[in-house]
């Protein structure tokens, strides 16, 4: 396919499939969270006609899915068709200290807020110096995206850590 014929909607359209296919959502899901009919979602799918911002901001906002979410929103902002894989014990033990605990939790929570401070403090410093464009909207939403999937990586580590809780509380029968 011609590199200019393949454009948002496209990767988009992909992105959505490859959703579907690995059970991360369902058409009839989709429809729900947009307002629409299933069947115009797959009037999208089809290339019958283009994905309305509207749904396209119920998706990256309300859907139940961060993947979903986050997904979208890479394809909108990035032009990336990305599916978040699970994340690994490597991945929760973001300090590297060979335990996944509290103080994981706390780093990439408290990385993320740091950066985000930060970039917000340039984009304000660009609005002031009139400096704003489409491209500082794009970082900003990126920054958000980038804070959010931070936030899951705590959440998973505080997940992580109240299964294993939960597994310590058990007491094991004895006959």
């Amino acid at each position: 396919m011609d590199a200019q014929m393949y454009g948002t909607d496209d990767m988009l359209c992909e992105t959505i499939q490859r959703l579907i296919e690995s059970h991360h959502t369902t058409v009839k899901e989709l429809a729900d969270v947009a307002g629409y009919a299933p069947s115009t979602i797959y009037g999208w799918l089809g290339g019958v006609s283009r994905f309305p911002a509207d749904a396209i901001r119920a998706w990256c906002s309300r859907h139940p899915s961060i993947t979903v979410q986050n997904a979208i929103a890479d394809v909108m902002t990035g032009g990336r068709a990305t599916i978040t894989a699970p994340l690994t014990d490597d991945d929760l033990d973001v300090n590297g200290d060979g335990k996944i605990d509290l103080n994981d939790a706390l780093d990439i929570a408290i990385g993320g807020i740091d950066h985000a401070s930060q970039f917000l403090a340039q984009v304000r410093d660009a609005h002031v110096s009139g400096e704003v464009n489409g491209d500082t909207i794009i970082d900003i939403v990126k920054a958000e995206t980038n804070l959010r999937r931070r936030a899951d990586r705590a959440r998973a580590i505080l997940r992580h850590l109240e299964v294993n809780r939960r597994k310590a509380k058990r007491v094991p029968v004895t006959p």
